[in-house]
């Protein structure tokens, strides 16, 4: 950067000044030194070192608001730091940790927003080099600036004034130069000016602000006058309505203001009457007094002030005319009145009364006190009685209550007694409709089951219990047992026929049948089933339908469906021919099982079931005929298992298809989806020329599996149904 050509710009200026000046000198003292300027809007330098050195740099471009610094790359022994300020030297903020960036601890993004940053490197001359590469960028502010500061029109001599400065569009190197006519010439150049004026005149005040891109100056005309040096004065009263020989503070507030800038060392207070005498050690002549008034009334109140060596210059006075009224002391009598928690409570319900003994200006509070009631049909509760301060009641009869409240302070019982009437205060109601719920033991039963019924006749928020019951069923298909009835509070009944019941609850108190009345019902609210239902679902399956002898199957249980009340967990398998061996720990008993067949031929299969808690009422059964074909083990190809022994036409069908057995003997026929599950099964009778026509219409379009056999041979073949 060619500095000699920056030098030589600002003398050939002509409206340089010696501020600017002075900051060129300084600019190159630094910038041919061991630091650099770098005024650019962004740029950037870069640092490579193996000495001991210490390097300086100043990022300073000219109207910028905002500084940006990113490095490329940041290597740097241990020993060796890197230290950035926000601002034009290290009493800036600092934007670096600690000590500074340094081996380990790379610097990331930084940002300064005085428009100005430091940047202070200090290498610690290690063997291996340090390095590295820093770029800025700015924000600026190009806007040319606008100059303007605040002073009031008229102003007081010999006394501080500041101009506060509220130009606009600054940046990080703008210059102010205030000037003050006549008689001063250039006074400053900071932002703001402080400022005293010794002598009285009119003033232009003129503030010139530059910056790269520009100048603008604002000026001002002030009046400076004599202030006025009469001391400032108040009077304030901790109390203005004090009582007859109560001590009262009276404070004499002194203060200054640019306009009075002096404070009063001598005071003298007068009151009108003076019927007054000053206490604790107060006096007349005493900034703040205690005073007893010892006449009751009205009473002025003046104060004078002045300072001791300039008494008739800063000499004032406050006066305040009827400022204390005195009183008379209360009277002795306590204050007493009664409150009622609920002025409005049903028979019977519990209410709260609180003694209300103080207010302002009592001299004497209650400590004794009596309750009276009219009529007296109440009684105390919770171990309150008619002589405490606060009572808990409850009252007997429907009507208006007065309430008289009595107190008095034993100090002096005749002087301070008093007593409060309150007519009609309390108006007691009739009961209110009383709490009726209602539980049933079961609300899932069976026909001729017996059920138990509460009824459930308080709760906390409520007063009063019903005592006198009616229960009514929809439909009215119940028998009540064991000496109830229906109106009974508790119930046994036994539900006659199926169905959903509706149950209602009538209750009342007998004191009050008509205001007490209420009901509660329940639609559905009890299921009655039929015995059938009770009986749990049983199945059973097996993935080899056609095991040899010897073989071991798995049959599982299938003990759920929905809709069932009763689930089956206890079994029974029953086989015949009972010619089976149970294995792996299965027995007749278990839910699932592994059996062993030791026969050949058809097995029919029964699986009972039935759940614990009524072994009679949820017992079923399920049986399947000739369910399993044991056959003998096969070695080689056996006869007439040839797919030409048995023909099947069309195949693909629509579902309707024919099936010819070529012997004409008779055989079973059995036929599975691709799922496994058999969709159909006949059985062929003998002498029937071997055909078989089937229809499954109605199952799904799809691949099935078609077995054939009879006790001599067996053929399975795939057939199709598309539409």
């Amino acid at each position: 950067m060619n500095y000699h050509y920056i030098l030589l710009k600002y003398i050939n200026t002509a409206k340089y000044s010696i501020l600017k000046i002075r900051f060129l000198i300084l600019f190159l003292l630094v910038a041919f030194g061991n630091s650099c300027v770098l005024a650019q809007n962004s740029g950037c330098f870069k640092v490579v070192t193996s000495s001991n050195r210490i390097e300086y740099k100043l990022i300073l471009p000219c109207e910028a608001i905002k500084i940006t610094l990113t490095f490329s790359y940041f290597n740097v022994a241990s020993g060796s730091f890197l230290r950035i300020y926000d601002g034009t030297d290290p009493s800036g903020t600092p934007l670096h940790p600690g000590s500074g960036f340094t081996n380990g601890n790379p610097p990331s993004t930084l940002v300064a927003v005085s428009g100005a940053m430091y940047v202070y490197f200090s290498s610690s001359g290690s063997s291996s080099k340090d390095s590295f590469l820093a770029c800025w960028t700015s924000t600026v502010n190009s806007k040319p600036p606008v100059a303007k500061f605040e002073i009031a029109d008229t102003i007081y001599s010999q006394v501080y004034n500041t101009f506060v400065n509220t130009s606009q569009n600054l940046t990080n190197r703008t210059e102010f130069v205030w000037n003050i006519d006549p008689g001063y010439g250039e006074v400053g150049y900071k932002k703001d000016l402080p400022w005293i004026f010794y002598t009285n005149n009119t003033y232009e005040v003129n503030l010139r602000v530059s910056k790269c891109s520009g100048t603008d100056n604002y000026k001002k005309n002030i009046a400076v006058i004599t202030p006025n040096y009469k001391v400032n004065l108040d009077i304030q009263a901790k109390k203005t309505n004090p009582f007859l020989n109560e001590v009262d503070t009276i404070k004499g507030i002194n203060f200054i203001t640019k306009k009075r800038p002096v404070t009063a060392n001598r005071f003298r207070w007068k009151f009108e009457p003076d019927k007054v005498s000053y206490v604790n050690g107060s006096s007349a002549d005493s900034q703040n007094i205690q005073v007893k008034f010892t006449e009751k009334g009205k009473y002025n109140v003046s104060l004078t002030a002045w300072v001791k060596d300039d008494s008739s210059d800063t000499y004032n006075e406050v006066n305040k005319l009827d400022y204390i009224t005195v009183l008379e002391p209360p009277r002795p009598k306590v204050y007493i009145e009664p409150i009622a928690k609920n002025t409005t409570p049903y028979i019977g319900e519990t209410d709260t009364l609180y003694a209300i003994d103080s207010m302002p200006g009592k001299l004497f509070k209650a400590n004794r006190f009596r309750w009276v009631f009219n009529p007296s049909t109440v009684t105390y509760l919770s171990g309150s009685s008619a002589n405490m301060k606060n009572i808990a009641v409850r009252f007997n009869k429907k009507g208006k209550y007065s309430v008289k409240l009595t107190g008095w302070n034993d100090v002096d019982s005749v002087l301070t007694y008093n007593d409060t009437l309150k007519a009609d205060y309390i108006l007691v109601k009739p009961q209110p409709k009383v709490y009726v719920d209602f539980r049933a033991t079961q609300l899932s039963t069976w026909v001729n089951d017996i059920d138990t019924l509460f009824s459930l006749d308080s709760i906390d928020s409520k007063i009063f219990k019903a005592d006198r019951f009616r229960w009514e069923f929809t439909p009215n298909q119940v028998e009540y047992l064991d000496g109830t009835s229906s109106n009974s509070k508790t119930i046994h009944v036994k539900f006659k026929v199926k169905d959903n019941y509706t149950v209602r609850l009538f209750g009342w108190n007998s004191l009050d049948s008509a205001n007490s009345y209420h009901d509660t019902i329940k639609t559905h609210y009890i299921r009655v089933m039929d015995t059938a239902e009770k009986r749990v679902y049983l199945d059973f399956s097996t993935k080899n339908l056609f095991p040899n002898k010897g073989d071991t199957i798995v049959i599982n249980a299938i003990d759920s469906i929905t809709g069932k009340y009763y689930r089956a967990n206890r079994f029974n398998w029953e086989f015949s021919p009972n010619t089976v061996s149970y294995v792996n720990g299965s027995k007749s008993d278990k839910k699932n099982i592994e059996v062993k067949f030791l026969e050949k031929g058809y097995y029919s299969i029964t699986l009972n079931g039935w759940n614990s808690m009524d072994s009679i009422g949820t017992f079923n059964k399920t049986t399947k005929t000739s369910y399993i074909l044991v056959k003998e083990p096969q070695i080689g190809i056996e006869k007439g298992l040839t797919t030409e022994f048995v023909t099947i036409f069309p195949n693909p069908s629509t579902g309707k298809f024919t099936v010819i057995w070529a012997n004409k003997e008779a055989y079973r026929i059995q036929i599975f989806n691709i799922n496994g599950k058999m969709v159909k099964e006949l059985k062929h009778e003998a002498g029937n020329n071997g055909i078989e026509t089937i229809d499954l219409s109605n199952e799904s379009v799809g691949l099935y599996c078609l077995s054939i056999w009879n006790t001599e041979r067996k053929v399975v073949k795939r057939i199709a149904i598309d539409r």
